[in-house]
């Protein structure tokens, strides 16, 4: 088997993409995201909440029996 060491090789496999630009970003867009965070984590916590106050009423069993 032979190998031709005369061709060049190309220095990337793809060429190279032209810088891309973004658009700044409303200030609006940078308020929200923050917001559907808590809005996010204010349902989660609450929801740990719940389970852990009714675990514990499950626990102590109903208010008014006499252990």
């Amino acid at each position: 088997m032979s190998v031709n060491l005369t061709e060049q090789r190309p220095l990337a496999a793809r060429p190279v993409a032209e810088a891309v630009f973004l658009a700044p970003v409303p200030a609006l867009a940078r308020v929200r995201r923050p917001a559907v965070e808590v809005e996010s984590g204010v349902v989660g916590g609450s929801g740990v909440a719940v389970n852990i106050l009714a675990f514990d009423a499950l626990l102590q069993g109903p208010a008014g029996a006499a252990a």
